[in-house]
């Protein structure tokens, strides 16, 4: 059987089968004698090499007999491998040899274990070249997986830097046309659509107090408080509301709440907002009309001969900080109801649009497409920032890539020195 001694360390493993067979060729491979030249250039015929006398200063004729002082004995070691000792301690009776060559002379008797040897060292080696087999996997798969994610990288990059620029044309229209919008809502809001389409212009004094009473009334402790406080800071209405107190304001928000609490339990038709206005706590009246609580309420408040812009502002004021323009809507529907003025439905519809909050989904959805877009580039460009570097370094990681798993990991060794002035340096790779 042909073998390959010691394939393994070129990416072959070789067996331990194989291995015996190199040993047996070894062993029965002849030795032949040949002459030496000496360092002073001496040539020694072969009969006088190895023959247990020194020829030679440097001792060059006797490397297997250690005849010469202060040189070194050469053991062959078969087929464990060479191997050498002092000349001094050639036949000293103390085996240093596996095969026993240097007590040739001697009465020791040294086993030969230079077989047993060889094939602890071929057992290693086997597993060195499993280990770096193993090794060469890994690192040709990382090589693949690389190559496959810079290829990903590049058509992501290829291909989505057109799509990146038609979302961005897509995105700045769409923005556009949101400030466009966003401007006509101001417009709007600017020219009071709101308060033209709840006909706030057709209430007369009593009936914007009584529309303040009626958003402030649901609200509760809150609502009382905020009602006076906004009648009590105008600059028109300070000197009138002088001599009224919050504490009585709150006492009925506290009364109405209380009996809202009570209704709700006993009827679920009824919402809390109707038993604050205390229809059936102090029987019925119609929608247009103050009664209950809220009655009590305005009974509170002497303004029906205070100036109607100051009320107007004093109700715009309410309904801005209280958020309930909503609510106003249907208070101003009821009320100019009671008079035969009709608030139309749809033009409260239209103008209670441009009291929430703006949105655009048009260019909400460009955003989120370009911005996904974006990401998706980024990610791809910082692929290639990452791999780009390893797929130039290919050749330093071996032959078959067998050191790429090694990239990016950190190794600390530190070195003893002994003695005196000993100490130990640290090097970081």
């Amino acid at each position: 059987r042909r073998t390959r001694p010691l394939a393994c360390l070129r990416g072959y493993p070789m067996g331990i089968t194989s291995m015996l067979t190199v040993i047996t060729l070894i062993l029965a491979s002849p030795t032949l004698a040949s002459s030496v030249r000496c360092a002073d250039g001496t040539i020694v015929p072969p009969e006088y090499v190895n023959d247990d006398y020194c020829d030679c200063a440097d001792g060059a004729d006797e490397a297997k007999t250690g005849a010469c002082s202060d040189t070194l004995f050469v053991c062959e070691n078969r087929p464990a491998g060479r191997s050498t000792v002092f000349a001094s301690r050639v036949n000293d009776g103390v085996c240093d040899c596996c095969d026993g060559a240097d007590e040739f002379a001697a009465s020791a008797r040294c086993p030969n274990t230079c077989v047993e040897l060889a094939k602890q060292t071929f057992a290693g080696l086997e597993r060195a070249c499993a280990a770096k087999a193993e090794l060469t996997r890994t690192g040709q798969e990382m090589i693949k997986a690389d190559k496959q994610e810079l290829a990903k990288a590049r058509i992501i990059l290829r291909m989505g830097s057109v799509r990146l620029a038609q979302l961005g044309e897509t995105l700045e229209a769409a923005e556009s046309a949101e400030i466009a919008a966003l401007r006509e809502r101001e417009r709007r809001l600017e020219e009071g659509e709101v308060a033209r389409a709840l006909k706030l212009d057709e209430l007369s004094v009593p009936m914007m107090l009584q529309a303040m009473v009626r958003v402030a009334l649901p609200q509760g402790v809150a609502g009382a408080d905020k009602l006076h406080e906004v009648l009590s800071e105008h600059a028109d209405l300070q000197e009138i509301m002088e001599d009224v107190d919050s504490a009585d304001m709150i006492e009925i928000a506290m009364e109405a709440r209380d009996a809202a609490a009570q209704a709700a339990k006993q009827s679920t038709e009824q919402t809390a907002a109707a038993s604050a206005h205390a229809h059936a706590a102090e029987g019925s009246c119609s929608a247009h009309e103050a009664c209950g609580f809220e009655a009590s309420m305005l009974s509170l408040l002497p303004l029906a001969d205070a100036p109607s812009r100051a009320v107007r502002q004093a109700l715009d004021r309410l309904t801005a900080e209280t958020n309930a323009t909503e609510s106003l809507a249907t208070v101003a529907t009821e009320i100019l109801g009671g008079v035969g003025i009709v608030v139309e439905a749809a033009e409260v519809a239209a103008a209670l649009e441009l009291v929430l909050p703006f949105e655009d989904k048009a260019a909400d959805l460009a955003r989120e497409a370009f911005a996904k877009a974006r990401g998706i580039a980024s990610g791809a460009n910082a692929t290639l920032g990452d791999l780009e570097p390893i797929e130039a370094m290919h050749e330093a990681f071996g032959p078959r890539s067998e050191w790429r798993h090694l990239r990016g990991q950190c190794f600390t060794y530190t070195d003893h020195v002994k003695g005196d002035h000993g100490g130990s340096t640290t090097f970081r790779y």
